[in-house]
């Protein structure tokens, strides 16, 4: 401390002048500075060397992964453009209306769609493409066969026994790959085995909900017949925009989108134009996603090797962005198919402005892009509570809708635990996935349980989810409650950090991670994630 305040001291008070310099001083001055030159071209120099070495490297990574993967993407891309155009022309050349028009166009509509998907499949030159093609075909038949055709007007809680068939179909399945498939085949496939799975669950449900609800007041599928049942499933499955990379889509709004008609705000010239511009930008965002996760996050990873923390965060964010590859491309496709959200918006005028009473004026049908993943809500998450949500929104839809809903009347706690069973499950039979999805889901029950009650005594809007704008909170803008919300999402990404960081790139990702492997990494960090969230729940139960 006395040495501290001697410089300051010096600094401050010494004034030394230029008499007081001897010519020593002068020479000793003069080869200092030209010292400091040479050492900062050097340093410039080896900051070029560096900058041009890091961007070579870039260049070399790049380009490979690029030309690798764009083949297929493109060819994707290119198949849902041409569905979407020969849908529009098709729309365009028989705007009339009729059950032989109706049959006609949906008949090549679903037929051009399987042979697209078909072709993909040839394409992607997956050695267990046979597996893919076998679990359609007998799905098929079972929704061929029609097994609850004696159940459509009988009571609404008969047994959907297809449901189970079809549920026995695929553990079978999935059971069989996970023994006796070679690891390194198995995770070719695994994703697209993942939706046909939810997709031949979802068409088996929603068949049911049809017949008991919307047979007469929505006649979206006019010929139900087993046989063109059986055609509307091998469409649905073999969809071009989601065989390979996802995501799940409803089979009922995508027959919807078959049958609609031309004149369709759908099909306005200006939401055609604005769809394939969305998908193009979508396209770039999923390439650039694919970079960095490939390229950029390997470069720094190289150099981090010594930093556990940061290595992890770095590690599991090239993770995320590989996964946000996947979700974005799969976001492209759907677009370019044509497939969106269809949204009803009621619009209302004023009656009499003395009394304020209104009056709906028309309901206006109002379509937006289908969004699979939202990357930023993911990156500076508010809660996990919203990493578990915007990380797949149609598998988020999809466990809520057919696994969740159906559990919430055995109670809330085994309605979350038979979901991330269902999702582990989907995931199929591998330690380290079902070890983050239910750590994730663990993580996540205790901070809404936790921020709940913490908003209920602070009165903030501190909740794990946004609050209305008619919540009853007094606190709502102020500037601790801001801290307290950036604190609860720094932990999130905390979490977010420690949980993805099995996800390498070492040769094991090919064939999936053992159980070892994940613990390793987890003892790494010293297992403090679960830790924390374990201390987190002792502090909510005793606050």
């Amino acid at each position: 401390m006395m040495d501290e305040l001697e410089d300051w001291y010096m600094d401050e008070d010494v004034d030394v002048g230029e008499e007081d310099i001897g010519p020593f001083q002068h020479h000793l001055d003069r080869d200092i500075e030209e010292m400091d030159m040479i050492d900062y071209d050097d340093t410039l120099g080896e900051n070029a060397i560096s900058v041009k070495l890091l961007t070579n490297e870039m260049l070399t990574c790049s380009l490979p992964v690029l030309k690798q993967v764009n083949s297929l993407l493109i060819l994707i891309l290119i198949s849902c453009l041409f569905w979407h155009i020969v849908n529009i022309i098709l729309k365009r050349s028989f705007h009339f209306t009729g059950k032989i028009y109706h049959t006609f166009v949906t008949i090549v509509l679903h037929t051009l769609s399987v042979s697209l998907g078909l072709f993909i499949l040839h394409r992607a030159v997956y050695e267990l493409w046979w597996i893919i093609i076998g679990l359609t075909v007998s799905l098929a038949i079972v929704f061929i066969s029609d097994i609850n055709s004696h159940f459509r007007h009988s009571d609404k809680q008969s047994v959907n026994w297809e449901s189970f068939i079809v549920l026995g179909i695929c553990s079978s399945v999935q059971l069989y790959c996970e023994l006796y498939v070679n690891p390194v085949q198995w995770h070719q496939i695994r994703g697209s085995i993942m939706i046909i799975i939810m997709k031949s669950i979802s068409f088996s449900m929603e068949q049911k909900t049809f017949y008991s609800n919307h047979v007469n007041s929505q006649p979206c599928i006019l010929l139900w017949t087993p046989l063109y049942r059986g055609l509307v499933w091998l469409s649905y499955c073999l969809c071009p925009a989601s065989l390979l990379f996802g995501p799940w889509f409803s089979p009922l709004k995508y027959e919807e989108m078959i049958r609609s008609d031309y004149s369709s705000t759908r099909f306005s010239i200006k939401n055609i134009i604005l769809s394939l511009l969305h998908s193009v930008k979508l396209f770039g965002t999923s390439l650039v996603c694919l970079i960095y996760s490939t390229c950029s996050t390997y470069t720094l990873l190289s150099k981090l090797t010594f930093q556990p923390w940061l290595y992890a965060y770095f590690s599991s964010q090239s993770f995320r962005f590989s996964h946000y590859f996947v979700c974005i491309s799969s976001e492209s496709f759907m677009n370019a198919l044509g497939y969106c959200d269809k949204y009803s918006v009621k619009s209302k005028e004023k009656l009499d402005d003395d009394n304020n009473k209104e009056k709906e004026k028309s309901t206006i049908e109002v379509y937006k892009p289908y969004v699979v993943t939202r990357p930023w809500s993911i990156e500076f998450p508010r809660s996990l509570v919203e990493v578990v949500i915007h990380w797949n929104l149609p598998m988020h839809t999809w466990l809520k809708q057919y696994v969740y809903k159906p559990l919430r009347a055995y109670g809330h706690i085994y309605a979350i635990v038979g979901t991330y069973a269902a999702s582990s499950l989907l995931h199929g039979l591998n330690f380290q996935l079902s070890a983050v999805l239910f750590s994730i889901g663990i993580y996540a029950y205790i901070e809404y349980v936790f921020r709940e009650k913490l908003a209920t005594i602070l009165n903030a809007c501190v909740a794990s989810r946004r609050c209305p704008e008619t919540c009853s909170h007094v606190n709502k803008n102020s500037s601790w409650v801001y801290w307290w919300n950036f604190a609860f999402s720094c932990l999130a990404i905390f979490h977010l950090a420690y949980l993805a960081v099995m996800f390498d790139t070492s040769e094991q990702q090919y064939q999936g991670y053992s159980m070892w492997h994940a613990l390793n990494k987890w003892y790494g960090l010293g297992f403090l994630s679960h830790i924390v969230a374990f201390a987190t729940f002792l502090f909510y139960k005793y606050l």
